[in-house]
């Protein structure tokens, strides 16, 4: 039925992309390229199906106003290279330059959900001709509570410094649901604020509730906490996050997440040495010129960014002489 010799017949004036075109009665795959930009020709060698993947929340097998198109769906005919990937509105487009029957699936794999139906069996008859009436409905397979967090480091961890963390928070079950999240600080943790308001505060607990989130929806925050002074370079930094709740949840694993960060910063062995090792008042009347060397630097694991030396003076030193 015209087959890839239609296409590479046609006249051409103008360059567009490559397009992959797949003949079943060659069995082969063959790239065009230095095509026209007017799309006529190609459209006159090849039959199309289309379609369009959506959220069926209410498994009523109807697109409604509140169910969207789900974007980047690799849509396949089954035993064939041809495949496609829909665009943000859910939406598919098939180039078929062969006429026969294809079996079209879309690779959908999420958990509790099902596309209805599982194959459109599509049978083209004649060049030009479109099938439109392919859509798949992602319906859930049972109403399922399931919850995931996760916590992770804005930055380094510093004695003396602030630090923070990102917690973010998703929906994979198939039921609106709303969590109670509990942070759970390192003893070397104060909390300072967050950009969402928690509900409780008290010592080393902090807790926030989420929004009602839809199926596969999803937020997050950050928050800033103070690390103590005591902290010493190389001490593992542990806090925890915990949603709640998991009774219900088929996967309580990812309903908790904890991350470790090594406490880093700025090491400084200073020293201090004169150029006489001792002085005995004995020796001489007049007393000599003392130059001191005060050695600092950094050994630690971490940029020092606030370097201050200080150097108490013993009471025999005249201040007067100082330069």
């Amino acid at each position: 039925g015209g087959g890839l010799s239609g296409i590479t017949n046609c006249h051409f004036n103008g360059v567009i992309d490559d397009v992959q075109i797949f003949d079943q009665a060659l069995d082969q795959t063959e790239v065009l390229d230095n095509l026209s930009n007017s799309s006529s020709c190609i459209s006159n060698q090849l039959s199309w199906i289309k379609g369009r993947i959506f959220y069926d929340f209410n498994t009523n097998g109807e697109q409604d106003s509140t169910e969207i198109g789900i974007a980047n769906v690799l849509m396949q005919a089954v035993g064939t290279p041809l495949a496609a990937v829909t665009d943000a509105n859910g939406d598919y487009n098939m180039g078929i330059a062969t006429l026969g029957t294809y079996d079209i699936i879309a690779n959908f794999n999420v958990s509790y959900y099902g596309t209805v139906p599982a194959t459109h069996s599509v049978t083209l008859t004649a060049l030009q001709q479109v099938d439109s009436l392919n859509d798949f409905a992602v319906q859930p397979l049972a109403n399922v509570d399931d919850l995931r967090i996760h916590i992770s480091p804005l930055g380094a961890f510093r004695p003396g410094f602030s630090g923070g963390y990102n917690i973010s928070y998703h929906n994979d079950g198939t039921t609106a649901q709303s969590g109670i999240i509990t942070l759970k600080l390192d003893s070397v943790l104060t909390y300072d604020n967050s950009s969402e308001v928690p509900f409780y505060v008290f010592n080393d607990t902090v807790q926030w509730v989420t929004p009602t989130l839809l199926p596969f929806e999803s937020g997050s925050f950050n928050l800033w906490v103070d690390i103590a002074t005591t902290a010493s370079l190389g001490d593992l930094v542990n806090s925890t996050v915990l949603i709640e709740p998991i009774v219900s949840d088929p996967t309580p694993v990812n309903n908790l997440s904890n991350w470790e960060v090594t406490v880093t910063g700025s090491y400084d062995p200073n020293d201090i040495a004169v150029n006489h090792a001792f002085y005995e008042e004995v020796i001489s009347a007049t007393p000599p010129l003392l130059t001191y060397l005060i050695r600092f630097q950094n050994t630690g694991t971490d940029t020092a960014f606030t370097v201050v030396v200080k150097n108490k003076l013993p009471i025999e030193l005249e201040l007067n002489t100082f330069r």
